[in-house]
C-alpha cells in the first residue's frame, strides 16, 4: 500500500517532527507492506535530526506527477484555514532556508528580504484549497483517497469558509481528531460523515522507544550536562514570557529544587516558537541553578524526558510524551483548546493545566497525590483507543 502523509514536518517543532516517525511505525507493525512517503512545504531533510526527508507537497497536488494510494493529512492543529497566519509561521524558516543556497543570498543582496512570508505562501501554498491542510480528495485524483489522521482543530470556521470546509472533510476517507473540541467544531461547519475522536498519536511513543533504553540515553545527557545523577530531574519547558512571569518562573523553579533536592532541566522543543531563547534566559536567570540542556534532536529530546520523574512545559507534545511513559506531568498556563481537549480525552485531571506560573509550586505538589499508577495506566488506555483508530483506518484504506 503506497501512503503519503503531510504535515508540517519541515519545523524545527518537536511535535510536528515526531508524526512521521510514530505514524510509520504504528502503520508498519500492523501491515508490513505499507510505504509511505512524506510531504511537507518545504521539500528537504526534516530538522532537528529527525531522521528523514520531505517531498514538497505543491508539487505532489499541481503537478500531478506522483501517485498515491491515499494520502495521510495530520497530526497536529492542521484544520483551519488561516493561511495568511500559517505562512507567517514559516517566516523565519523559509528566510533561513533559502539564505543558505548561494542564489538566495545574491537574491537578498540585490532586493532585500522583501515579504518573505507572502512569497512562501504564493510558492508553496499557491494549490486549490480553503486551507493549506484541508485537501479536497476531488480535486486532487492523483493522490487517491485523503484521509485525517491525528488531527486538531484550533478554531471555530466562519460561515464564508463553511460550505468547502464540509465539502473537503465529507469527501474524505475517514476522519480521527484528538480531541472532542476538534470534533465539534468540524460538525458545525457541516461536517456529516462519521468523525474518530481518539488522543493525539503520540501517546503510542513509548512503544517504540522503552523506557529504561531511553532513561539510560537521557541520564548520560544529564551527566554531559554538569546534573548529579542521584538527584531526581523536574524537566521544564515554555515558549517566550514577559519579564514578571520570567521572575516568577525562576522563583518558583528554584524554591521547588531547594525544596525537594531535586535538578532542574531546562529542554527547548520548540525553536520554531523561540523556547530556546527563552530557556537559556531563565538558565541565566536563576544564576545558573537551573540546567539549560543544548540537546538538538528530537531523539534526545524524547531520551531526556523520559530520564526525568516530572515534566512542566507549555508544549502538548512535551507533555504527551510525559504521559505515554507514565510520567506525572503539568501543562503551563496556555489558553488554547486542545489542552483541555487532551486532558479530557486522556481522561486526566483538569487541574493538571497551571491556572498561572506563580501555581508551579503548588502544582508540582499536587502530582505526588496520584496514586503511583494513574498516568501510566490511563496512558496505556489511551495507547489502545489511537491502535483501536488506526486498525479502523486501515481498513477504510484496503476497502477503497
Amino acid at each position: 500500500m503506497k501512503l503519503g502523509q503531510f504535515n508540517a514536518c519541515d519545523m524545527e517543532n518537536y511535535g510536528d517532527l515526531l508524526y512521521p516517525v510514530v505514524t510509520k511505525h504504528l502503520l508498519q507493525q500492523k501491515r508490513s507492506d505499507v510505504t509511505l512517503k512524506l510531504y511537507a512545504f518545504l521539500p528537504g531533510v526534516a530538522p532537528d535530526g529527525a531522521g528523514y526527508e520531505a517531498r514538497g507537497i505543491q508539487r505532489l497536488l499541481c503537478r500531478r506527477d506522483q501517485h498515491l494510494d491515499a494520502l495521510i493529512v495530520g497530526g497536529g492543529d492542521i484544520l483551519r484555514t488561516d493561511t495568511v497566519m500559517l505562512a507567517s509561521h514559516y517566516k523565519e524558516t523559509y528566510k533561513k532556508r533559502r539564505e543558505r543556497k548561494f542564489f538566495g543570498r545574491i537574491w537578498k543582496m540585490i532586493l532585500g528580504s522583501g515579504d518573505s512570508a507572502e512569497e512562501f505562501r504564493q510558492r508553496y501554498m499557491s494549490y486549490e484549497a480553503i486551507g493549506p491542510f484541508v485537501i479536497d480528495s476531488a480535486r486532487f485524483p492523483n493522490i487517491g483517497l485523503v484521509a485525517y489522521c491525528s488531527a486538531g482543530v484550533p478554531f471555530a470556521f466562519n460561515n464564508q469558509n463553511r460550505l468547502e470546509v464540509s465539502r473537503a472533510l465529507n469527501n474524505s476517507a475517514f476522519i480521527y481528531v484528538r480531541d472532542n473540541p476538534s470534533r465539534d467544531k468540524l460538525v458545525e461547519a457541516g461536517v456529516t460523515r462519521t468523525i474518530h475522536v481518539a488522543p493525539d498519536l503520540i501517546v503510542t511513543l513509548s512503544d517504540f522507544y522503552p523506557l529504561n533504553e531511553q532513561k539510560r540515553i537521557g541520564q548520560e545527557i544529564f551527566r554531559v550536562h554538569g546534573i548529579d545523577k542521584s538527584k531526581p530531574v523536574l524537566c521544564f519547558q515554555c515558549t517566550p514570557q514577559d519579564s514578571e512571569n520570567m521572575d516568577i518562573i525562576v522563583a518558583e523553579l528554584v524554591a521547588y529544587a531547594e525544596r525537594t533536592g531535586s535538578a532542574v532541566a531546562l529542554l527547548p522543543i520548540g525553536r520554531c516558537h523561540g523556547d530556546d531563547r527563552v530557556l537559556r534566559s531563565i538558565e541565566k536567570l536563576s544564576n545558573n541553578r537551573l540546567t539549560y540542556i543544548n540537546v538538538i534532536t528530537i531523539f534526545d529530546m524524547i531520551a531526556v524526558i523520559a530520564a526525568s520523574v516530572r515534566f512542566l512545559g507549555t508544549s502538548m507534545h512535551g507533555n504527551i510524551t510525559a504521559f505515554s511513559y507514565g510520567i506525572p506531568h503539568l501543562f503551563g498556563p496556555l489558553d488554547v483548546d486542545k489542552i483541555k481537549g487532551f486532558l479530557e480525552v486522556a481522561e486526566l485531571d483538569s487541574r493538571l493545566k497551571l491556572s498561572s506560573w506563580a501555581d508551579i509550586g503548588d502544582g508540582l505538589s499536587m502530582l505526588d497525590k496520584f496514586e503511583s499508577d494513574y498516568f501510566s495506566s490511563r496512558a496505556e488506555k489511551a495507547k489502545r483507543r489511537v491502535n483501536d483508530v488506526i486498525d479502523q483506518l486501515l481498513v477504510v484504506l484496503e476497502h477503497h
